[in-house]
């Protein structure tokens, strides 16, 4: 390098010096400048990998008439997309008055202006473009040698570096850099460069060393150059100072190779590891990538278009351009057009042109000429402004606004243009000044913005440009005030097909560095009861472990017990790539239970998605793969493999479904039996409008052929809420068996409904305190450490963050007792403490609660007492039911009046569907010392009542008095309608009403009318005598002779009969009574029904007189049956040779089948029956009159007689032909053999028997017409 005020060339792109895609702009020529490499004389370059397989980039250049680079475009190889562009304007001089990037990762403008001898003063160069503005100030010397340089940032206000240059014998000998390095507010000297030239002013080395705190110095960085006996640079390597130790290795290095005309074609780049000490040498680096170099011919002025006018065409975006072809044309083969830097493909023969697909706006264009397949240098740019109506959106407003992570997060609305005939595409915005541009494909959009009166512009962006901007202005300055948005989910409910409740849970927020972070889920049982609890891991940017924490629920300790805990384990490029569980295995402790571990396409912190899932099963030291899914990734879908632990058998399949890459359709499950795929289960889920919020998963089993509903979780949505809208200054105080908490209210809040009462993150007061309340007085925990939360409640019960207080011991004054007597005899506690029946007690009864209010009765062996709930909003529910045992029973005990009750505050279960036995006593015994039975299950047997009642309904009074003998006492009904019996055994729990004790009766199951029976000489007079409407039983005296059974899956029905009518008995499993057709009986007792005008008989007893009586069916014809069914009810009966309707085809008789015999039909029951179907039959069995349809039961196999029933074979337009029978018009076909047995049947008009019967048949043909024809057919 020669001339020092070039140097100040080089130094403004030290910065990018590694990418060797951005160019310095200068003029088009071969030089090469000190060991910077000017690729400017090309057109093109191309970047392959190390291995020279692959293309990477390619780069393109364009050049004005003055040879002066205007553009420079990197290209992505694989797709051809632009990576970045770089644009250059030039003063009257030539010199570079603008240079702008934009790129997929950084853009930038920079600015520069000059002295009038050309030397560069000020360099402004704004970042992205809001972010950070840099200012280069240069000092020269009268020389012209730069002397000083200095950075500032953002306007001046901050000195960030300064250059100090230093010159041997006009020659640059090094340079000082002054930084604030250590963050003090002042620079200082930091590191001086030295530099080594040769002869011919070509740089060979320069050096860095680092200024340290005790003034010594340090080489950090050396670079070398080697040239060629033409002073062409043929390499460059770069040493940096070691990451561990204070020496030097190799960083870079790169090799240039020239053409025999010693023009650039190739550069070899190298890398090395700074961490690595023994790369010492300059060829021990791995080769990076190479740089292919197209070199451009030369040309100049006389090669340029001239004179270029633009005027708009007709048709939408249509421009027409002329110009004067360039002075030279020889070699020339036509021209393209460049817009805005964008070089357009078509290729033009002629200087008039027509340019279509203009966007709207103003824009520059120049004409490029073809020599030879290069383009040449570009005309003069000329501006056109092109003009189309591209309509605006409209109704612009901001739907949600709110202030977290230290700035407003806004959600944008508006509505869509009138698209015209224009091809619309997107919509851009713009706030402000608060993170540039973004673009967005609906109408809608999110963004952020700072506290400050913000303007916010929205574009319709079409393929014909973009619209006029709509704008709005909004104050964006009170952080206190905000819109809310639905932005998460604050819990959900689990139900069932039926919309039963199965479960439910709530997600915990708190604040997180200035955002909202998941905290911690709660899972609860369908009767609201907590059962687990996990912990999120708090989100880390360094940590390569996070740990989610699992916690059983002990209600007795009123605290989370952890049970299980599940590491994720990232890799270096933040790729999770093992989940592990452990769960509490036998020694008491978390173990290793399962592991999941995850493979990756690609080692990268843009590939998340895994290729592969491995699922192990973990048994102490033991790991063994349990199944593989192998995942495939393809348009808006995801098809998860399933195998077994070796890989490659497949067991299913698993078929994800996206509305967008954020966005879960459905989820299909399905088994593989080796040849077919079948669904088992599906999930699909919905979302809440407008966002990526989920509302619902809907899951589906597979069966019968459909899909059915099993259960679906629906979430409810909650608010974001700055941390204002929490409470603060929350405390907690231990006071008398309690816990005293009081908090400040939260500021510039609307909508506060009340705040929740949380004890270790489970609610301790069931409904909100008021929002007037600063304090509560937590009551009813066991000893223990608690921690308590308060969470604000705001309208349509959203919740704030959740804000929580340090732990405090509490000692709970509840006193325990073994058993409900030693309880009972302390007596209610001066102090208002609370008890605690430690051992198991069984509960007796449950009370109706319309009837006497919530009340329940619990006993053990020593004693009973009536449990009834608190008298507040916030009172425990006594969840428990008849027959369940429960311990650890707490709530306080009350006297009222000379009997106690107990206050309920909470119970474990122990067990369900215990026997309840209630004591039996006699009522002398009960009015003789009623309190020792206080509580107690008791009843008494044969008690008649002394109520007088109505005639009309003979219902006994709500309280009614029952005696035994000369006793009496009180029964307490409630709503229970009980007609006075003659007697009855009953059961309730002893209570004290104002100052009289009485029996509340137990539901009307605990109330057994007795009656006296009603005698009968035969059936038929008890059957004029009807039903009794008390219930009472009846008795036939009378022999009755037993005709046969059904059975049934519920019960048994017996028939019998007499001389004068028969009856259909029931008994069911449970009952003793038994017999078999041909006993005959009497006594026969029981209690009569009717439904429908069909009687049945439910049997209590009777005396068997003898056994093996002959019982013989009487013959029916089923038109004489249909004509007086009642006649026949119950009777024993028989029907000879009946044939069957709508039995073709089948192989045995349907449960239910219709028999005929002529033009009269009834239904035949073979109820569990499996008899082959035939085609006549004789059938006995009972006439049923249930449901008011007449019905014949099967009596059993031996009431079903095959009969032959063929007796008519006409001659018709059937024949057998070849195996084959064959009747022309047939819609089937049944063959019998000659017994009448079914051999074959065909919905057709052919039947092949052939290979099953030889011999002579019977063929019953069913014409289309309706027709029936039997035919004789001998069969060979």
């Amino acid at each position: 390098m020669k001339k020092n005020k070039l140097f100040l060339v080089l130094v403004g792109l030290l910065a990018v010096c590694s990418a060797i895609a951005q160019q310095n702009p200068t003029w088009k020529t071969n030089r090469m400048t000190t060991w910077k490499i000017q690729y400017l004389a090309n057109e093109e370059t191309q970047t392959i990998d190390s291995i020279g397989e692959e293309n990477l980039y390619r780069n393109s250049y364009y050049y004005d008439k003055s040879g002066n680079l205007i553009s420079n475009i990197t290209y992505n190889a694989a797709d051809n997309t632009i990576r970045e562009q770089y644009t250059y304007t030039y003063n009257e001089h030539n010199k570079v008055l603008s240079e702008s990037c934009i790129s997929s990762y950084n853009n930038y403008q920079t600015d520069y202006e000059y002295d009038d001898t050309g030397l560069k003063l000020l360099k402004t160069t704004k970042i992205n473009p809001v972010y950070n503005t840099f200012i280069e100030s240069c000092e020269y010397t009268y020389e012209g040698e730069l002397l000083a340089k200095e950075v500032y940032k953002n306007n001046k206000n901050i000195e960030t570096k300064r250059y100090e240059y230093h010159y041997t014998n006009g020659v640059l000998s090094s340079k000082d850099l002054y930084s604030d390095a250590d963050y003090t507010g002042t620079i200082k000297l930091a590191e001086t460069t030295s530099y080594v030239f040769d002869n011919m002013g070509n740089e060979l080395k320069n050096s860095t060393v680092k200024h340290l705190s005790d003034g010594s110095t340090r080489e950090i960085d050396r670079k070398c150059y080697a040239y060629d006996a033409e002073g062409k640079l043929v390499s460059d390597s770069l040493y940096r100072q070691h990451l561990m130790a204070p020496i030097l290795v190799p960083s870079a290095k790169h090799i240039y190779q020239y053409d025999k005309n010693g023009a650039l074609v190739k550069v070899l780049k190298y890398g090395g590891d700074s961490d690595k000490s023994d790369l010492d040498k300059p060829g021990n680096f791995p080769m990076l990538s190479q740089y292919y170099v197209h070199t451009l011919q030369l040309y100049g002025s006389d090669y340029a278009p001239q004179n270029v006018n633009i005027q708009q065409g007709e048709a939408i975006g249509t421009i027409k351009i002329t110009f004067k072809a360039p002075t030279v044309t020889t070699g020339l083969e036509g021209y393209k057009v460049m817009v805005d830097n964008e070089l357009l493909n078509e290729i033009f023969t002629g200087t008039e042109l027509t340019v279509k697909k203009q966007k709207k706006g103003t824009h520059v264009y120049r004409i490029f000429p073809i020599y030879n397949k290069e383009v040449a240098n570009a005309s003069d740019p000329v501006t056109f402004n092109i003009e189309i109506d591209c309509p605006p959106v409209t109704n612009l407003q901001v739907a949600a606004y709110e202030y977290y992570s230290y700035e407003w997060h806004l959600n944008l609305q508006w509505d869509a243009p009138a698209k015209n005939s224009l091809t619309f595409k997107n919509y851009r915005y713009i706030v402000d000044t608060s993170k540039g541009t973004s673009v967005f494909n609906t109408a809608a959009a999110s963004t952020y913005s700072k506290k400050e009166e913000t303007i916010i512009t929205v574009y319709a962006v079409y393929e014909e440009g973009e619209s006029d901007p709509c704008t709005i202005t909004f104050d964006l300055s009170d952080i206190t005030k905000s819109k809310v948005a639905h932005w998460n989910n604050s819990g959900y409910t689990v139900k069932d097909a039926y919309g039963n409740i199965k479960g439910s849970g709530n997600y915990y927020y708190k604040e997180y560095s200035g955002s909202e972070q998941l905290l911690f889920e709660v899972e609860y049982d369908a009767q609201n009861n907590p059962l687990r609890k996990t912990v999120k891991a708090a989100p880390s940017s360094y940590s390569k472990i996070s740990v989610d924490t699992q916690y059983g629920w002990n209600k007795e300790e009123w605290t989370w017990k952890r049970d299980g805990t599940i590491t994720s384990t990232s890799n270096m490029y933040y790729q999770v790539v093992e989940k592990r569980t452990k769960t509490i295995g036998q020694s008491g402790k978390l173990e290793d239970s399962s592991k999941e571990t995850y493979t990756y396409a690609t080692e990268n912190t843009q590939d998340k998605l895994p290729i592969q899932t491995e699922y192990w099963t973990i048994a102490g030291k033991d790991s063994s793969i349990v199944s593989i899914k192998k995942h495939s990734y393809e348009g808006n879908g995801r098809v998860d493999m399933v195998y077994k632990a070796d890989g490659e058998t497949i067991t299913g399949k698993e078929e994800y479904f996206y509305l967008d890459p954020a966005k879960v359709d459905s989820i299909k499950v399905y088994t593989y039996d080796g040849t077919n795929y079948t669904p088992t289960a599906r999930t699909v889920f919905d979302y809440l409008s407008g966002t990526k919020l989920v509302s619902a998963e809907k899951t589906d089993k597979y069966t019968g052929g459909k899909w059915v509903k099993e259960t679906e979780k629906v979430y409810t949505a909650s608010s974001a809420y700055h941390k204002s809208h929490a409470v603060s200054e929350l405390a907690a105080e231990e006071g008398d068996n309690l816990v005293k908490l009081t908090w400040k209210a939260p500021e510039g809040a609307d909508g506060l409904s009340g705040y929740k009462v949380y004890a270790n993150d489970v609610l301790c007061k069931k409904t909100p305190v008021p929002a007037s309340a600063t304090s509560y007085d937590v009551k009813g925990l066991p000893t223990g450490n608690f921690t308590f939360s308060i969470v604000a409640v705001y309208t349509d019960n959203q919740e704030a963050n959740y804000v929580s207080t340090i732990g405090i011991n509490h000692t709970d004054m509840t006193v325990a007792y073994d058993n409900l007597k030693n309880m009972i005899a302390a007596g209610v506690s001066a102090k208002g403490y609370s008890y605690r029946v430690t051992g198991e007690i069984l509960v007796t009864g449950v009370l109706d609660p319309k009837a006497f209010g919530e009340n329940y009765f619990v006993g053990d062996a020593t004693g009973a007492v009536n449990v009834v709930p608190a008298d507040n909003d916030d009172a425990a529910a006594f969840t428990f039911r008849s027959g369940d045992k429960i311990k650890s029973l707490k709530g306080q005990l009350k006297e009222e009046n000379g009997t106690h009750y107990f206050i309920y505050e909470s119970a474990e279960l122990v067990s369900r569907n215990n026997n309840v036995t209630p004591t039996a006593m006699t009522i002398e015994d009960f009015v003789k010392n009623p309190s020792s039975v206080e509580a107690k299950y008791i009843k008494f047997e044969k008690v008649t009542f002394s109520d007088e009642v109505s005639a009309d309904d003979k219902l006994l009074p709500a309280v009614c008095h029952m005696v035994q003998g000369d006793k009496s006492a009180n029964l307490m009904l409630g709503n229970s309608q009980i007609k006075k019996p003659d007697a009855a055994n009953v059961a309730g729990f002893v209570i004290k009403a104002e100052d009289t004790w009485a029996v509340v009766l137990n539901g009307t199951r605990d109330f057994y009318a007795i009656y006296t029976p009603k005698e009968f000489a035969n059936l038929k007079e008890m059957l004029n005598a009807g039903v009794d409407e008390d219930g009472r039983a009846y008795v036939v005296k009378g022999e009755v002779l037993v005709t046969g059974a059904v059975a049934s899956f519920i019960q048994t029905n017996y028939f019998v009969k007499d001389a004068t009518a028969a009856l259909c008995l029931s008994a069911d499993e449970m009952s003793q009574f038994s017999v078999k057709a041909g006993d005959k009986i009497k006594d026969l007792k029981g209690t009569l029904d009717e439904f429908n005008g069909a009687h049945s008989f439910f049997v209590e007893s009777a005396t068997q007189v003898s056994t093996g009586n002959t019982v013989t069916p009487e013959v029916l014809t089923i038109a004489v049956l249909n004509a007086n069914p009642g006649d026949y009810e119950a009777q024993y009966v028989k029907f000879e040779e009946v044939t069957f309707n709508g039995v073709s085809g089948e192989t045995t008789f349907p449960a239910i089948t219709e028999m005929a015999q002529g033009n009269s039909t009834v239904s035949l029951i073979f109820g569990q029956e499996q008899i082959n179907v035939v085609e006549c039959a004789n059938i006995s069995g009972f006439v049923s009159l249930v449901g008011g349809e007449t019905q014949i039961l099967l009596n059993g196999k031996e009431g079903f007689e095959q009969a032959s029933g063929i007796t008519d074979i006409i001659v018709s337009d059937v024949y057998y032909e070849n195996g084959t029978i064959v009747a022309e018009g047939a819609s089937s076909i049944t063959v019998f053999d000659m017994t009448g047995r079914q051999l074959v049947y065909s919905a057709s008009e052919r039947a092949d028997i052939a290979a099953a019967y030889s011999g002579i048949v019977a063929a019953k043909v069913t014409y289309t017409n309706g027709n029936v024809r039997i035919v004789k057919l001998i069969v060979k």
